[in-house]
């Protein structure tokens, strides 16, 4: 399964939004082949659960864990996240769910189940967070900015407030690609910033390169 620009970015942004919150224990939900769990894995000394319901991608998780420096701190949890049901609640949550609601799909039903929205809609994820998520925790989620808009408004209902907010341009000038949000249970003034991934002359940007050097074996 492909691993994303956007996913990486994610998981890197993520560790720069956690560090204000130092979380004990983490839950990736949608983990598919395990990127975002690895990667907090390898900038924490945190527990890690990972959620994946996909056949394909679990047993592509499974294994990355298993060849990991990090695998005693990896758990992995074949099961739709309405029917995880831990003994704990998570001090930070990880998720870059899929996003293609209502959209024309393919012949291809991993592929499906992974962009699109029929096994874990957005107010499942909202729903699930809320009933997950540590008193004092927070969790970061990566989407479109049109999905992004729908899923705020039903983590606001329930409780949950957008406290950060990274905004993706793929080039300066560009239209925004992805956002990056993280929520919690108390309302603040949202902090926001820009992160571009490519400059005009189509080499990585600064911010991109330095973000993501700790990950990369070359860049």
């Amino acid at each position: 399964m492909k691993v994303t620009t956007e996913a990486c970015i994610f998981g890197a942004l993520s560790a720069q939004l956690s560090q204000p919150h130092n979380p004990n224990r983490i839950l990736d939900i949608g983990t598919g082949t395990g990127l975002l769990a690895l990667m907090k894995a390898q900038h924490t000394q945190c527990a890690i659960d990972a959620v994946e319901i996909n056949d394909e991608a679990f047993l592509q998780a499974r294994e990355n864990f298993y060849v990991s420096p990090w695998k005693n701190r990896l758990s992995l949890f074949h099961t739709d996240i309405d029917h995880f049901e831990p003994n704990t609640t998570y001090d930070l949550i990880i998720s870059n769910p899929p996003f293609f609601e209502n959209h024309l799909q393919g012949g291809n039903s991993a592929k499906n189940q992974a962009l699109h929205t029929n096994t874990l809609g957005y107010h499942q994820l909202a729903v699930c967070i809320n009933r997950l998520l540590s008193p004092k925790g927070n969790a970061h989620i990566l989407l479109p900015p049109q999905p992004m808009q729908v899923f705020e408004a039903l983590a606001k209902d329930l409780g949950l407030y957008t406290q950060q907010k990274v905004s993706i341009y793929n080039r300066p000038g560009s239209a925004l690609f992805r956002e990056v949000v993280s929520i919690g249970r108390t309302p603040i003034n949202t902090t926001k910033q820009n992160f571009i991934i490519r400059e005009v002359g189509n080499e990585y940007s600064k911010e991109f390169v330095g973000l993501l050097q700790p990950y990369y074996l070359h860049l």
